[in-house]
């Protein structure tokens, strides 16, 4: 197996787990700890308010997406792997009236081709970054298609030194555990990228 058709079998995986019952069982209606609350403080912190336009990079099944469009009134892309996930978020959109205010499609964050260079002010990740095989290409992304003076904001579990063995496997990738990393490296990928 090459590294390339490894990457792509990880991604894969981790869209299939979270489009299942079991990852919404397990993990609550927003798949990310910390729940809308979180989601909430992020949209605070990075000043969102009905003239944004956001993208929620691994939207999911839209939770967060149509929560921020929600509260803070703004546009938003939310963008996932999983064909399953972007059914279930455009479904949930229509249900709760925002399908005017908030579209899903379904992407790679590693690749974001149908996404036009500066096409938005913020751009929101929860607890996926560390999902992502080639962050390097997600950062790189991010910072293409956010605007001149747009903010990132990412919510993510990090580490402090090396995991056990037995959590570098796909399940703990799926997890959030595997490829989790120190701050200082989640920091590192972006300023390498140009954002600050």
């Amino acid at each position: 197996m090459t590294a390339s058709s490894s990457a792509e079998t990880t991604k894969a995986c981790c869209a299939d787990l979270y489009a299942s019952d079991w990852a919404r069982l397990l993990l609550g209606e927003s798949l990310h700890p910390g729940g809308l609350a979180l989601t909430e403080r992020l949209g605070v912190l990075l000043g969102l308010d009905a003239q944004t336009r956001v993208l929620d990079l691994a939207a999911g099944r839209g939770t967060s997406a149509l929560h921020l469009a929600r509260v803070f009134g703004c546009q938003v892309m939310g963008v996932d792997y999983g064909a399953r996930n972007v059914a279930l978020a455009r479904d949930a959109a229509r249900e709760q009236g925002l399908a005017e205010q908030v579209q899903f499609m379904q992407a790679d964050a590693e690749q974001l081709s149908a996404i036009a260079d500066e096409s938005f002010d913020a751009v929101v990740c929860e607890c996926a970054y560390c999902t992502f095989p080639n962050k390097h290409a997600a950062a790189t992304e991010i910072a293409r298609v956010l605007a001149p003076g747009g903010r990132f904001g990412l919510s993510d579990l990090k580490r402090n030194g090396n995991l056990p063995s037995e959590l570098g496997g796909l399940v703990a990738r799926i997890a959030c555990v595997a490829d989790a990393q120190p701050v200082v490296s989640y920091v590192a990928d972006l300023e390498a990228v140009g954002l600050r």
